[in-house]
């Protein structure tokens, strides 16, 4: 049995590619205050944010909070490295001012290891924030609610929240399973796989409004290399097992709303999605085409895409009913193949739907799309700021608002490769 299926997924859903700090003297000193950004440019409907690459966090704030990886360049090799965390907020014409921040550190032990987590707490419009101090120092996976309230830490036998006043954790998920402990069931996949992996607790996602926690796990039959999912109803710490057949696993793709989810169904044979309710109903999504990949799921629709054998493939946006029908809404074909970046590809308000793009004749070049869902009329962001060199790209983006987006671009010089940041406001 491949080991691989064992492997415990842990995807940070609110997406904070923070970098780490650092102060090695090879870096050159570059001044990290908004005040050292230039001034808001416009260039065909582009504005000017910083020469950093910027990620909008992942929470609902009326000014959006921007995290950005301060770039420097090792002296010897001229590379990019990545250096401190800068955490500002976006307001007016992207204009950045700076977002009060405390850092402390918090200890929690796991129960298979200890740790003292490095964190900061973010004040802005009333609101109390707890985000990790730097990613990639950072031990344990990570996500938070949309109001940003709740924070939760995920390590592999278990989920914790934390209280804001007190920094202590409070464990989340249940200790044990049928009575096993997860140092338990750990010695039992020794003994069927030659290595103590169990998935516990794997990919886990929020629900819309906060309430619910779902995640794969293989602990109700460790060695059998099937998963299941495992519902966690986060106030009463009461955890279900709401999907599960023998010989398949699970893995999600995302929240249609707060009561179903959507998941991938596999095994040796093949896969095909099902949706997932949280009272154990499982309807199978009839979806179009051959091999078909959900790319994006939210607020009762899905964005999914079939590759075409000849090249290229065709993009589909469908609702999904109650009962799981599948009730297509606007389709087109893309000559090219996609590149998913993060979860954010719905506008806020499901009115537009963006991905990247590499066009089959440009494998090098990456483009932005984005669909006007009502309108069905679909915007080619190939053309970039007029200050950016002809051999830059787009290398990841989100929403800043319904109609906004914040886009990072690369571009090649003669000292190395660049980064900027820049929003795009569309129609």
């Amino acid at each position: 049995m491949k080991q691989g299926k064992y492997i415990v997924i842990f995807i940070v859903t609110c997406m904070l590619t923070i970098a780490g700090c650092s102060s090695n003297e090879a870096l050159e000193e570059r001044d990290a205050s908004p005040e050292a950004s230039a001034e808001p440019q416009e260039t065909k409907g582009w504005v000017f944010v910083g020469d950093e690459h910027y990620d909008k966090l992942p929470v609902n704030t009326e000014n959006p909070i921007l995290l950005n990886r301060i770039q420097a360049r090792h002296r010897d090799k001229n590379k990019l490295i990545e250096g401190a965390l800068h955490v500002v907020a976006l307001h007016g014409k992207n204009t950045l001012e700076n977002v009060v921040t405390t850092k402390f550190e918090a200890k929690l032990d796991t129960g298979t290891a200890g740790f003292a987590l490095k964190l900061q707490r973010l004040k802005i419009d009333g609101r109390s924030i707890t985000i990790p101090q730097d990613r990639n120092d950072f031990p344990l996976g990570f996500t938070l609610t949309k109001d940003g309230k709740q924070s939760y830490f995920v390590a592999e036998n278990g989920i914790w929240g934390i209280n804001d006043e007190s920094n202590e954790f409070k464990r989340l998920t249940p200790s044990t399973y049928n009575g096993k402990t997860y140092e338990d069931l750990a010695k039992t996949a020794m003994e069927w796989t030659g290595g103590p992996i169990v998935a516990w607790n794997g990919d886990e996602r929020l629900s819309p409004d906060g309430t619910q926690m779902v995640y794969f796990g293989d602990k109700h039959d460790v060695g059998s290399g099937d998963s299941a999912l495992f519902a966690l109803d986060i106030a009463s710490g009461i955890e279900t097992m709401i999907a599960h057949a023998e010989g398949y696993s699970y893995l999600l793709a995302g929240w249609l709303d707060s009561q179903r989810v959507i998941s991938s169904k596999y095994n040796n044979s093949g896969s095909t999605y099902v949706m997932v309710h949280l009272n154990g109903k499982e309807s199978k999504l009839d979806l179009r085409g051959d091999s078909p990949m959900v790319y994006d799921v939210q607020n009762e629709i899905i964005a999914y895409y079939t590759p075409f054998k000849s090249g290229g493939s065709e993009f589909r946006i469908a609702s999904i009913s109650k009962k799981g029908t599948v009730s297509e809404m606007v389709s087109f074909p893309i000559d090219g193949s996609s590149r998913q970046d993060g979860y954010a590809s719905f506008s806020p308000d499901n009115t537009y739907f963006a991905a990247i793009f590499v066009p089959d004749d440009e494998p090098k070049a990456r483009y932005l799309k984005v669909l006007d869902i009502r309108g069905h009329t679909l915007v080619d962001i190939a053309s970039l700021p007029d200050t950016v060199s002809r051999s830059a790209d787009i290398i990841g983006y989100d929403w800043v608002d319904e109609n906004t987006l914040l886009i990072t671009i690369s571009e090649e010089r003669p000292d190395g490769e660049s980064i900027s940041t820049w929003t795009f406001s569309i129609g």
